[in-house]
């Protein structure tokens, strides 16, 4: 009977931990399409808690039910957990970048663990092969338990691979922090499943997925606050206190830039806000390409205005990381066939040592200022 008391608290914890980041989520953190599958995993993951804290009060005889409303439960229980880790595969996808993932082909191919787990669940109760009930309405694991167990892992440990390897590959650290917090999703649940072969009465079977997801909704909460909404970029906030942080830990090689978008009250004006929404998230993606292979910070500064903030690793001139913008930039506005020309105007400032941030911010500035006026005259 401890047993299901403990059971039963550690899943209503779970209930109220889901339930809060529910309401949460429901306020628009993020892309919409990137918070869906965190919904769905929370809602299957409720299910999961309370068949979780409903079988062990059963089990105890705390809760009578019929021998049917064991197999329910079960059914649930079995087929939520494995929901769960889909969501958290997909959910996963979409924050590595896989939009490729929205197709049905591929949604398709990607559901079949679920659905072949699933049906063998249902027919658990005349086949024993995930689970079946003894004489006294024990549960056991049935003879192809492994089944579950296996499409289960597929999803966790291949969610986990595939960010791992999009870590390794990552050349800006802030996005390698990301995809492996990503990659260490499926530890705590491994682990804690793991401990249930030694300590069957462990009530890990919801907390085990609920801790992470916290953590992940504590990552989205942190995103919003740092992200500026339209271009996914870090906004200005972050960008002062990045800039604040790297100027008292100073470093020799350490570059500030400053980039514009040139006539772009012209491109709103002519074609409309839309049309200069479209700039700028050209801009950002552009710019974000190029800043991760330079391992460069970027930010959205406020406006049609850019920060990067580079610790270059040898001495060659800085204007390569701008160059290598405004090529990628005519590249993409060419691939874009847009009506208008899309150029951005840069200015940057050295840190060494004795300068200050508002210093260097007015040096950026005015550099920057300078090329705009020249860009214009040669327009002309």
């Amino acid at each position: 009977m401890d047993y299901a008391l403990t059971y039963t608290e550690v899943n209503g914890i779970s209930i109220l931990i889901l339930i809060y980041i529910l309401i949460r989520l429901k306020g628009d953190y993020g892309k919409s399409y990137e918070m869906r599958p965190l919904k769905k995993l929370s809602y299957s993951h409720i299910l999961v808690a309370l068949t979780d804290a409903m079988w062990a009060l059963g089990e105890s005889g705390i809760l009578p039910y019929t021998i049917e409303a064991n197999h329910l439960v079960n059914i649930i229980y079995l087929i939520c957990v494995t929901i769960s880790a889909y969501y958290w595969f997909v959910y996963n996808e979409i924050r590595l970048g896989e939009y490729e993932f929205f197709s049905r082909k591929i949604r398709f191919v990607a559901m079949l663990p679920l659905i072949i787990v699933s049906v063998c669940v249902v027919l658990s109760p005349f086949t024993k092969w995930v689970y079946y009930i003894d004489v006294n309405d024990g549960f056991h694991s049935g003879y192809y338990r492994v089944i579950q167990i296996i499409g289960i892992m597929i999803y966790l440990v291949g969610a986990s691979a595939h960010a791992l390897n999009h870590a390794i590959k990552a050349r800006n650290h802030t996005r390698r922090n990301e995809y492996i917090a990503l990659a260490s999703f499926f530890i705590l649940p491994l682990v804690l499943n793991v401990s249930v072969f030694f300590t069957p009465v462990l009530p890990v079977g919801a907390i085990s997925m609920t801790l992470p997801l916290l953590m992940v909704y504590i990552k989205v909460q942190d995103t919003r606050i740092f992200s500026d909404a339209l271009t996914g970029l870090n906004n200005r906030r972050r960008a002062d206190e990045y800039f604040e942080m790297k100027i008292v830990d100073y470093h020799p090689n350490m570059v500030f830039f400053l980039g514009d978008i040139n006539d772009f009250k012209n491109i709103n004006d002519t074609y409309g806000h839309a049309e200069g929404d479209k700039a700028l998230i050209l801009a950002s993606e552009v710019m974000k390409t190029v800043c991760g292979e330079y391992d460069a910070f970027l930010a959205r500064y406020g406006g049609d205005e850019f920060c990067i903030i580079w610790e270059m690793t040898d001495k060659k001139p800085p204007e390569r990381l701008i160059d290598a913008i405004q090529r990628n930039l005519t590249k993409a506005t060419i691939g874009a066939d847009l009506p208008y020309e899309l150029t951005m105007s840069f200015g940057y400032a050295r840190a060494d040592g004795q300068l200050t941030g508002s210093q260097i911010l007015d040096i950026a500035d005015d550099m920057m200022y300078r090329n705009k006026e020249q860009a214009h005259k040669e327009k002309k």
